[in-house]
């Protein structure tokens, strides 16, 4: 029944971390003042799984070329900008032509990795291009302030109600479904955390062995057993799942950096 499954010194510590975090949730149920914290986390994973795909269909949208058009009418009309754009054939000089651009305007070049990780359209003139990004951000951005705010509002505005006096919850949060959702969201809480930690320590682990010391990360592999492709932990589940977190991160950063 448990082939496979193999559990080492993490999945000891997040089985006793998870089991603690039912039991305080069943003692301290679901009481209002949680309320505000459980609609922002709810916001942030709605927003994390959702805010991608939605802005990529808004930018696929005439709205999307409405803002790009918006945007190119408030640029300079220096050569800077009118100059044909050639990202797409030489994306070292094309990338030159932005940044050169980014500085007529007084974009700090912090920013410029940014703004050329977003580019939709380089076919055009270096305005075009950066127009195209200036749009495709500014959607990014709505829709993830919008999701995350509607989400955080129809939780707060469906669940206010449920402490009322012989309501769902009470008005201490401690009937039996109050202490259910205690539970939901008091173990929602603690694999957030989890998944922080998990971030953290990959982070380390990355840094620490860019110094040559392999210790934290040799550790993470010995007691993953990541050599064993067809294993199953739980630690592993929270490890790859805070990887692909990580991965997410630094991609954006990245970005930003224009590292």
């Amino acid at each position: 029944m448990f082939e496979g499954i193999n559990f080492g010194i993490m999945d000891i510590v997040i089985i006793v971390f998870l089991v603690l975090s039912v039991f305080w949730g069943l003692i301290t149920g679901f009481n209002k003042k949680k309320l505000t914290s459980f609609a922002t986390e709810v916001g942030f994973v709605v927003t994390y799984f959702f805010g991608s795909p939605l802005s990529h269909f808004i930018a696929q949208t005439d709205l999307s070329y409405h803002i790009q058009n918006a945007y190119h009418g408030l640029l300079p009309t220096t050569e800077a900008f009118t100059a044909a754009s050639v990202y797409t054939t030489d994306v070292t000089a094309g990338k030159n032509q932005i940044a050169t651009a980014l500085n007529e305007i007084n974009i700090p070049g912090l920013f410029h990795g940014f703004v050329i990780n977003n580019i939709q359209d380089a076919s055009g003139s270096v305005g075009d291009a950066i127009a195209s990004s200036f749009a495709s951000l500014t959607i990014i951005a709505v829709v993830y302030i919008v999701l995350f705010l509607v989400t955080f509002i129809l939780v707060k505005a469906i669940l206010s109600p449920l402490w009322k006096e012989g309501s769902l919850f009470g008005e201490d949060g401690k009937t039996l479904m109050g202490r259910i959702a205690g539970v939901i969201a008091r173990v929602a809480k603690s694999t957030i955390t989890l998944i922080t930690a998990m971030i953290v320590l990959t982070l380390v682990a990355q840094i620490t062995a860019h110094f040559g010391f392999t210790g934290i990360q040799d550790f993470i592999d010995q007691d993953l057993n990541v050599a064993d492709a067809n294993g199953f932990s739980i630690a592993r589940l929270f490890y790859s799942t805070a990887s692909n977190l990580f991965q997410w991160i630094s991609t954006n950063t990245a970005a930003i950096t224009g590292a």
